[in-house]
C-alpha cells in the first residue's frame, strides 16, 4: 500500500530523516518545526521512530496551510475525514470527465474557473496544492485506506500556530527540552513568497538561536557562506538526489545537541 499524504510536497524531508538515525531525539520533550510545510521530519520521529510521547509545535506564514491542517483535526477528531476524502475525489472524477487534454494532463484554466463555484474553502485548497500548484495539472486521488495511521495521529495530537518565524517567541521553549527543527526555504532556490529581506533575517535569527544556546538542528544544502558562518555547529552531511534531474547535492546538518 502506498502511503499517501493529504497533500502534495516538493519536500522529501521524511525520506532524509533517516540520515538522522544515529542521534536520540527521546531526550526532548517538545519538538517544533517553524517552517511546518509538510513536517516530514516529525512525520518521521512519530511514526518510524515511534517517538509519540513528544509534544510537536508546527509553526508556518502560510496561513490557508495552517487552517487546513487545524480543519483535518477537526475531521478526524469528529471522525468524518474519510467523507472530506471522499467529496475531494468526487471533485477528481468531475475533473477528469470534463477537463481532460491528453492522458492524465487537464485544462487548468477550466479547473481555477470552476473551483470558484465550490462552497467548502478546503477542498477547494486541496486542489489547489495538489492540482493547480504542479508543473502540469495532473490529477490524482488521495484515499483515506491509504493515509497512514501515525500521520493522522500525529495531526490529532499536535498544535498547529499561524506565525511567521521572524516573530515567534522562542523565549517561552525551555532550552533543554525543546529542538527547534529549521528548514527554512534554500538559499539560490525559488523564494518568491520571501521578500524585502525577510529571507536574509531568516538566518540571522537562526544564527542568534545557536548563540543563545537553542537546541536547534538546521538543514540546508551546501553553501559556502552559510558553512563559513555555521561551521562550529556542522554535524554531519549526507547527499541527496533530486527525482526531477537525477542531480545530486551535499546537504548539511548543522546540530547543536
Amino acid at each position: 500500500m502506498v502511503r499517501q499524504f493529504m497533500i502534495n510536497f516538493v519536500g522529501t524531508k521524511y525520506k532524509e530523516s533517516k540520515e538522522l538515525d544515529n542521534i536520540d531525539f527521546s531526550r526532548y520533550k517538545y519538538i517544533i518545526e517553524p517552517f511546518a510545510g509538510s513536517f516530514g521530519f516529525s512525520r518521521y520521529l512519530y511514526s518510524d521512530r515511534a517517538y509519540k510521547n513528544i509534544k510537536y509545535i508546527f509553526y508556518d506564514s502560510d496561513e490557508e496551510l495552517i487552517n487546513f491542517y487545524n480543519h483535518i483535526k477537526h475531521l478526524i477528531n469528529n471522525n468524518m475525514l474519510e467523507d472530506f476524502i471522499n467529496e475531494y475525489n468526487n471533485y477528481v472524477d468531475y475533473f477528469k470527465e470534463h477537463f481532460k487534454v491528453k492522458d492524465k494532463i487537464l485544462n487548468k484554466v477550466l479547473i481555477k474557473k470552476y473551483i470558484k463555484t465550490i462552497e467548502n474553502k478546503f477542498i477547494v485548497f486541496m486542489i489547489s496544492r495538489n492540482i493547480l500548484d504542479s508543473k502540469y495539472t495532473i490529477c490524482s486521488y488521495k484515499y483515506y485506506k491509504n493515509l497512514h495511521i501515525d500521520d493522522l495521529d500525529l495531526i490529532k495530537n499536535s498544535d498547529f500556530i499561524h506565525q511567521n518565524f521572524l516573530t515567534i517567541d522562542f523565549t517561552k521553549y525551555n532550552k533543554k527540552e525543546s529542538l527547534f527543527y529549521l528548514d527554512p526555504p534554500y538559499i539560490l532556490s525559488d523564494n518568491m513568497n520571501y521578500k524585502d529581506k525577510s529571507l536574509e533575517n531568516i538566518f540571522e535569527v537562526i544564527l542568534k538561536l545557536y548563540k543563545k544556546n537553542y537546541k536547534c538542528m538546521f538543514i540546508h544544502s551546501y553553501n559556502y557562506l552559510l558553512d563559513f558562518v555555521f561551521k562550529k555547529y556542522n554535524y554531519m552531511s549526507y547527499e541527496k538526489k533530486y527525482g526531477n534531474t537525477g542531480n545530486l547535492s551535499s546537504h548539511i546538518v548543522y546540530y547543536n545537541p
